[in-house]
């Protein structure tokens, strides 16, 4: 006999027990009971009898508690203990059981090694009634997280009044309810309030005809009697969050559970840095749940908040209501970088975009130092060092390749120096991991968030980041959209700017104009349409460069005199920004020694309509 076998042995031996009790013990429970006995006594090993014998004990001190719930917490007097008890009846009546019972039962269960999905001699239905995972053991099940008096408190408010209805759907759902019969009116309630319908005992009655579940717990009388409970009700929140707060801590059971199971499984293909990443997204999913009305705001708040940064603007002398990039030009087209948005820079390589993004990463750090706040810098192509001989080289004005290669003068190494000390306690934070999918990157900029307080990000570059569906590497496009629509969720989750670089499609090389437009950006449209602002990066120079005709001849002084006018000149093409105008910006770039600098010359400025405004 099978450990299941036996236990179930011992549950008849206990519906026989308490049918004693209640003086209703039936002829069939007993030929079972004398049946049992006899089989666990011939068949079971010295160490299953011992089991046994200790399940025994466990179940005799249900036998005070069986006493008490002759009439169950629903109201309803059993008709019969085989009914109550026998795990091997249908599923609707061992629902009779109080719920504390149904956990306890399941314990045993678990206990004598029974895996979810076993059916055995249990019912159809029966491991469904708990949301357990199939295949999972859980020894803990007796103690799962529950409050049914809150469930049915609850539901009896929305029958009663209607009204709440719309409050509650937006923070629990029906599979928070730890009673699957509870979820079931929960949903119905719901819908029948969507269509502008009275719902109520009456109204709902004729979609519980058939259930099985409600028939046994009294049909419309226990609708009527969880209905009651509503006039003891003066906060429904608080009873919604008392019944949703019961539903996280299973699922944090369950969570663990799976983590724990996953880590021991050494045949699965996910390595154990993969693990922890879905399990840290996995888990701030569950704590996003239930908060909606956190993204409500309020009208009058909002323009209060918008009055100031308003007056703020015009008080101050060229004030900005975003993070400064240190260049005065580009500054006042973008207004700073704002918060919640996702400002893509592209560029064909060789351009210069690191070397932006570094010199505007360098200026966000002197800017927000004051204010207590980080810049976060995600490098994954190059190495941190190598980011932090770059930055020496910017703040110091001396190329990075000549002071590590030794081939500069005292003079030059003391600016060096002094450069370092200069900028060594700015806070700025780099990750340089190399192979990132966009959840990885999302869990390891919150963790950066938490602990350094993020005033800004900025992610070198966004092609390197790889999706996280299975099938998201089949198609780049579709990895690509995932990418974006991640960077900005994460930009607007944190209120930070999201500075990404990006690569451009070889097709400008093919095009006799080569100054980039928002259709040669790589992979996807999805970068044009989840980016809040689009600027590109082009150096006129760099292609002239490799123009240059034979020296002593006529093409050879027009091309000097071309290249006199355009050396160091780089253009910012911003040519989207969802919240501003677009325009042109000419900057002063010295590609050594990686610095930008703001150019003197006028440049041409357009509002979004296209419409030129000088």
């Amino acid at each position: 006999m099978g450990a299941i076998d036996a236990l179930l042995s011992a549950v008849r031996r206990l519906v026989a027990k308490i049918a004693s009790l209640f003086g209703k013990e039936s002829s069939e429970t007993s030929s079972e009971k004398s049946a049992d006995e006899h089989d666990v006594d011939e068949t079971l090993t010295d160490q299953e009898k011992y089991n046994v014998e200790k399940e025994d004990k466990l179940l005799k001190k249900d036998l005070a508690s069986a006493q008490k719930h002759e009439v169950a917490d629903d109201g309803v007097k059993y008709e019969s203990t085989a009914q109550i008890v026998g795990v091997a009846e249908p599923i609707g009546k061992w629902t009779r059981l109080v719920m504390s019972e149904r956990q306890e039962s399941l314990a045993r269960l678990f206990s004598s090694g029974a895996r979810v999905g076993d059916n055995g001699e249990l019912p159809n239905g029966f491991w469904q009634m708990f949301d357990l995972k199939e295949g999972s053991t859980l020894s803990t099940i007796s103690s799962l997280p529950s409050n049914i008096e809150a469930e049915q408190m609850l539901i009896g408010a929305m029958l009663r009044d209607n009204r709440i209805c719309d409050a509650l759907e937006d923070i629990i759902s029906a599979d928070v309810f730890f009673d699957p019969l509870h979820g079931r009116i929960f949903d119905q309630v719901i819908k029948i309030n969507r269509r502008g319908l009275a719902a109520n005992e009456i109204s709902l009655k004729m979609f519980f005809d058939n259930d099985e579940a409600l028939i046994e717990c009294g049909g419309a009388e226990y609708l009527a009697k969880i209905a009651a409970k509503a006039s003891v009700v003066f906060d429904i929140r608080s009873v919604a969050q008392a019944v949703f707060d019961a539903h996280l801590r299973r699922c944090l059971i369950a969570f663990g559970n799976d983590v724990v199971s996953n880590a021991y499984d050494y045949d699965s293909d996910n390595p154990a840095e993969q693990q922890i990443e879905d399990a840290a997204q996995r888990l701030f999913v569950l704590g996003s749940r239930g908060r909606s009305d956190r993204n409500y705001h309020k009208f009058s708040v909002l323009v209060e908040d918008v009055k100031k940064k308003i007056e703020a603007a015009k008080g101050g002398a060229n004030a900005l209501q975003g993070v400064s990039v240190g260049l005065k030009d580009l500054d006042q087209l973008l207004n700073g970088l704002q918060n919640s948005d996702l400002i893509v820079v592209a560029a064909r390589p060789s351009m210069g975009k690191t070397a932006l993004a570094l010199n505007m990463a360098l200026s966000a750090c002197k800017s927000l130092k004051n204010d207590g706040k980080s810049v976060g810098f995600f490098s994954l192509e190059m190495s941190a060092e190598h980011i932090a001989s770059r930055i020496i080289s910017i703040e110091s004005e001396i190329s990075s390749y000549k002071a590590l290669s030794g081939k500069i003068s005292s003079t030059d190494l003391n600016q060096v120096l002094k450069a370092s000390e200069k900028i060594c306690d700015l806070p700025l934070i780099v990750d340089d991991s190399s192979v990132l999918s966009i959840s990885g990157l999302r869990t390891r900029i919150r963790r950066m968030h938490q602990l350094h307080n993020i005033g800004v990000v900025f992610v070198d570059y966004l092609q390197l980041i790889k999706g996280t569906t299975k099938r998201s590497g089949e198609n780049r496009v579709q990895e690509v959209s995932e990418v974006t629509q991640g960077l900005k969720a994460i930009a607007k989750e944190l209120n930070v700017p999201l500075v990404a670089l990006s690569q451009l499609s070889r097709l400008v090389e093919q095009r006799d104009d080569k100054k980039p437009q928002l259709s040669d950006l790589r992979d996807s449209g999805s970068i044009e349409q989840d980016a809040d602002v689009v600027m590109f990066l082009y150096r006129e120079e760099y292609y002239e460069l490799r123009k240059q005709p034979a020296e002593g001849t006529a093409k050879h002084a027009e091309w000097q005199m071309k290249m006199n006018a355009i050396s160091n000149v780089a253009d910012v093409l911003v040519s989207k920004q969802r919240n501003g105008p677009i325009g042109n910006i000419r900057l002063f770039f010295e590609p050594e020694k990686g610095k930008f600098r703001d150019y003197t010359a006028r440049y041409d400025v357009y509002d979004s309509g296209g419409a030129r405004s000088g």
